[in-house]
């Protein structure tokens, strides 16, 4: 019998995962956030590399925010929001569809690519970072976003998690509709990404 891993996010509410290999449904949505989910995902595979495809940064829209305009940063795991363009980090969408952080991650790790928790019945989450191999050993407890870069911006989706919202200054995705979606305690409003 395997026994259960612990991790603390910076939330510090502890996620359960069990080793398992499992399914992911995956879909993608335009840059406001809207569209449809595409059948589940049999297997996962790897990213060996990020940026071969060339890399960008992002910049959020949000309305009635003091954050409008800012970039995205990542901080630990997660995706802060800053107003500095030059601290932004570089992100890439790899031909597996996964967006992934240029330049961050080990041999022994894999690129890190964005994810959700994929507890049943979550209809939100904040986006995540994991090396693929941890990914890859934590499926369906983390699910990898499936992800477009288009001239629009950035659209991912993970099921039925499709609309970008913006946590106080922290980045997730949710299926709920509406200007304003609870997510651990705080209310968290509708944003777009687009890249620059």
């Amino acid at each position: 019998m395997q026994l259960p891993k612990v991790v603390l996010p910076r939330d510090g509410v502890p996620l359960i995962f069990l080793a398992a290999n499992g399914t992911a449904a995956s879909g993608r949505a335009n840059a406001t956030g809207t569209g449809t989910a595409s059948s589940p995902k049999a297997t996962f595979e790897p990213d060996t590399s990020c940026g071969e495809s060339g890399s960008f940064t992002m910049k959020l829209s949000q309305r009635d925010v003091p954050w409008d305009g800012w970039y995205l940063k990542n901080s630990g795991n997660g995706i802060l929001f800053t107003s500095e363009g030059d601290k932004a980090t570089k992100f890439s969408v790899e031909s597996t569809g996964h967006l992934c952080i240029v330049g961050k991650g080990t041999e022994e790790t894999g690129p890190y690519i964005a994810g959700i928790e994929g507890k049943n019945g979550k209809s939100s989450s904040p986006v995540w970072f994991m090396g693929t191999a941890f990914v890859e050993d934590q499926m369906p407890f983390f699910k990898p976003l499936s992800c477009d870069k288009g001239s629009d911006g950035l659209a991912c989706a993970q099921g039925d998690m499709e609309r970008w919202i913006g946590c106080g200054l922290q980045l997730a995705i949710t299926e709920l509709n509406g200007d304003t979606v609870p997510l651990n305690g705080l209310n968290c409003t509708s944003l777009s990404l687009s890249t620059t």
